[in-house]
């Protein structure tokens, strides 16, 4: 989620011809890791410049605070985050084609991904489609087409995945774009509007930020036969990829998608899943071929040269304000024509609408800065129902401290970070999600997390994200799985089976242990289907 300021069409370039810029006189020329120690240069450079910042090779001067009132004067902590991620200042002609080596991978039509680099879209899309052929866990929707007509695509997991597609299918017209008379946009959602006046002059007993259907909308609990009650399986919506430079976020995203196709009905029984791997692939793919640092979508617009928008300030939440997002095309934090005026976030919007009654749970992955994120993130002003998704994102944190590998911050996100309107995270919560957050990956300092450390990074999510689920249905049963870890076995008939074993169990026994469990339900379903004898 970090934004810059100065960017490429905003600087006349010299000496950048097909994308391959002229290292600034001021770039390291030696070391072990030139490009690591130069980023670290460019931070500190950013943080401690004056009111503006002249880099070689490019006549470009950038305002220290370009994106709009973001120190607000506190110091500290907070105040060098803020700066550090919002101004960031990198060039085609500053960091080099050299920021990543040009070994991003397209694989081949039925390979599958392997965790230690970073992929192209068309990579992420064969996958996607593969594992939902694979997988009887796994569904492939498809939820529109970008602006340069590439597939939108997500993936959905449960027990019975062809329920969710096709009660998709049954209220979005993905051909046109728009919701039939089932889908959202019959949804009889009332205009919310917030209080008047300037956050400091709101008093504490308006509800601030009130809407329809919060906290009634879930239908948590639902009557069993006998009028008993039961809890009602919940659903986690997790979007990624909607930054491009941010490489991190699809592919955690997908490893998470492979572990739920592999985790079976045993845990999809008590949760399901639709993940957005890539919400922008314009973007994404411009990042690969010309501009490592690039951010924003691939949009075009007639009588300018500048190209994007920002599509996590394109969602119908204070939409346009100039706190938290610009209305200036050439910014980094453009937030579009109108509130979902791209196809992108269209497409999302739809999605989630078509699942909103029973999603508890909205993650947005960004990276960097390794943050949990709670709503509000246009105003200060806190949120209805404050204290409890303060409480739920306190046990997302604790996870995320405890099985990720990195130690994570949290707090609401204007406070700790900076405001940022028309956000997906806040657009959801106001939308009756009662739990809403954006979470920003490893690491501190820069977008560049290399591919190595990519698995490591994802398997600490993943286990996160597991124990997570289990504060969420708050059985005995789901809070096992915190204790367990997905084993994956290839048989003697090259059949690939997985099953959950507990972690302190040695990697030879546990997949002794899934081949005996698969055996097992192999001649179950034998004795089960074999005919009666006569």
């Amino acid at each position: 989620m970090p934004s810059s300021c100065g960017r490429v069409q905003l600087c006349s370039l010299d000496g950048i011809a097909g994308g391959a810029g002229t290292p600034s006189a001021s770039a390291p020329s030696s070391g072990d890791n030139p490009n690591a120690s130069y980023l670290d240069k460019l931070i500190k450079r950013r943080l401690n410049s004056g009111t503006g910042t002249t880099i070689s090779g490019a006549s470009c001067s950038v305002p220290r605070n370009c994106g709009g009132g973001h120190d607000d004067g506190k110091g500290g902590e907070r105040a060098k985050r803020s700066l550090g991620l919002l101004n960031w200042v990198t060039l085609l002609d500053d960091i080099g084609l050299s920021f990543f080596p040009p070994k991003t991978r397209q694989r081949a039509e039925n390979a599958g991904l392997s965790w230690d680099d970073y992929y192209r879209y068309d990579s992420i899309l064969q996958f996607a489609k593969n594992l939902s052929a694979q997988s009887s866990n796994a569904g492939f929707i498809q939820i529109g087409r970008s602006f340069e007509q590439r597939d939108l695509f997500a993936l959905v997991f449960a027990t019975k995945p062809d329920f969710l597609v096709q009660k998709y299918k049954k209220k979005v017209d993905v051909a046109g774009g728009l919701l039939t008379a089932a889908g959202s946009r019959s949804r009889k959602f009332k205009k919310w509007q917030p209080s008047s006046g300037k956050d400091s002059a709101r008093k504490k007993k308006k509800n601030y930020g009130k809407h329809s259907g919060f906290g009634s909308t879930q239908n948590e609990i639902v009557k069993k036969k006998g009028g008993k009650k039961k809890n009602k399986k919940p659903l986690i919506f997790i979007e990624a990829g909607i930054h491009a430079r941010e490489w991190l976020s699809p592919a955690i995203a997908t490893y998470v998608a492979n572990q739920l196709a592999a985790a079976g009905n045993s845990f999809l029984k008590l949760v399901s899943v639709v993940l957005v791997p890539l919400g922008n692939p314009d973007g994404y793919e411009y990042t690969h071929t010309y501009d490592r640092m690039w951010r924003k979508s691939r949009r075009t617009y007639n009588g300018t040269y500048c190209v994007g928008v920002d599509l996590n300030r394109n969602y119908d939440i204070f939409w346009g304000d100039l706190d938290g997002a610009s209305t200036d095309p050439c910014s980094e934090q453009y937030c579009g024509e109108g509130a979902f005026s791209e196809p992108e976030t269209a497409a999302l919007r739809d999605l989630a609408a078509v699942f909103l009654k029973d999603t508890k749970i909205y993650l947005s992955l960004h990276s960097y800065g390794q943050l949990v994120l709670y709503p509000w993130g246009y105003t200060h002003a806190r949120p209805p129902k404050f204290m409890t998704v303060k409480k739920m994102g306190q046990k997302l944190l604790k996870a995320l401290n405890k099985h990720s590998n990195f130690n994570f911050e949290g707090g609401q996100s204007s406070t700790i970070l900076y405001k940022s309107s028309g956000t997906s995270s806040d657009y959801m919560y106001s939308k009756g999600v009662p739990y809403s957050y954006t979470i920003e990956l490893p690491n501190r300092s820069s977008f560049q997390f290399m591919p190595e450390a990519v698995q490591r990074a994802a398997e600490g999510f993943w286990a996160s994200f597991v124990c997570f689920v289990g504060e969420i249905v708050k059985t005995r049963r789901a809070r096992s799985f915190c204790q367990k870890r997905i084993v994956t076995v290839l048989t003697e008939n090259n059949v690939t089976v997985s099953g959950w074993v507990k972690k302190k169990i040695s990697q030879a026994l546990a997949e002794k242990i899934v081949l005996e469990m698969h055996s097992a339900k192999l001649k179950k379903d034998q004795k089960l289907y074999m005919p009666e004898k006569l």
